[in-house]
């Protein structure tokens, strides 16, 4: 799949920005992004977050809750099978998506992509391995 298309209106309007001439003061001779495609259809109350949170949430979190949560179901792994078990969740993750900027810079510690695992792992309840439960 490739995600990087023309800027999908729900971002903004591109056509405000753009000129084909390179250089133009205050405009982009780009019109295409590597926008998620459908991080608006996350349902955050299966996820017990809050519309309000998540509409603020950087993309790559709910997009990480949803593709976790669809391999463990794909995988046929449930609840008890997860509970049974000492999980490490480990998460490679570039920052700097520039997200903060869209959200008109309310600056939350839940963006921060540092908590990735930590909010994964918290939804799921996984043990970390080497802990005593």
């Amino acid at each position: 799949m490739n995600a990087v298309a023309e800027i999908p209106a729900d971002r903004f309007d591109w056509r405000a920005y753009y000129s084909e001439t390179p250089g133009a003061e205050g405009k982009s001779c780009s019109k295409w992004s590597g926008c998620i495609p459908g991080i608006a259809e996350f349902d955050s109350l299966f996820f017990d977050i809050s519309p309000m949170e998540a509409e603020l949430m950087d993309p790559q979190q709910r997009h990480l809750l949803q593709e976790a949560w669809r391999a463990l179901d794909d995988a046929g792994y449930g609840e008890t099978q997860l509970a049974e078990q000492k999980i490490g969740m480990f998460v490679g993750v570039e920052d700097g998506g520039g997200y903060q900027r869209l959200i008109k810079g309310l600056s939350l510690t839940a963006n921060n992509s540092s908590i990735l695992a930590a909010r994964l792992a918290y939804f799921l309840n996984f043990k970390r391995p080497g802990a005593e439960y």
